[in-house]
């Protein structure tokens, strides 16, 4: 049996961490691709829309908060908590509609909008542009675009308006 001195060992437990944290950032580099991010999103937004599930505020909250940029979602927040379309002025956001649906555009939706196809507009270092199309095959497919923004923890969406 051959023995190993500790120098063999310490070698190749470096290597071998080296590899394996390699392998991990190139893995978390290919997760936050703003494309997979977008796909990712509408992919479970879509689905959980179309489902009547008894998931809690604080999961979809939490789910949401993954994808979407911080203050994105507070001036969501801000014109939904508006009831009536006079109040919409004091919302402190002329972007978002109190009588839509923010992600898809929409007060309603296609059953078939489930199908959602993704593509990069355009993608700089701290932002992206992505197409987003709900339904593409079906009769009123609801093509979206999305920006996205670099943040520390990955890709969020900033925007999204009709393309």
């Amino acid at each position: 049996m051959k023995k190993y001195s500790l120098w063999d060992v310490s070698l190749y437990l470096i290597i071998s961490l080296l590899l394996i944290g390699q392998a991990n950032a190139f893995a978390k580099a290919e997760q936050q691709s703003p494309e997979l991010v977008t796909k990712e999103f509408y992919t479970w937004y879509m689905k959980e829309y179309f489902e009547l599930s008894d998931v809690s505020p604080n999961d979809h909250q939490n789910k949401l908060k993954k994808y979407v940029s911080e203050t994105l979602l507070k001036k969501i927040d801000e014109a939904t908590s508006c009831n009536e379309p006079g109040e919409f002025d004091d919302c402190g956001s002329k972007e978002i509609q109190y009588d839509e649906n923010y992600f898809i555009k929409s007060q309603d939706a296609y059953d078939y909008w489930i199908n959602v196809n993704v593509s990069t507009i355009s993608e700089a270092e701290k932002i992206s542009k992505i197409k987003v199309i709900l339904g593409k095959d079906g009769k009123y497919p609801a093509n979206l675009l999305v920006i996205l923004e670099k943040e520390n923890e990955g890709w969020k969406i900033v925007s999204v308006s009709r393309f």
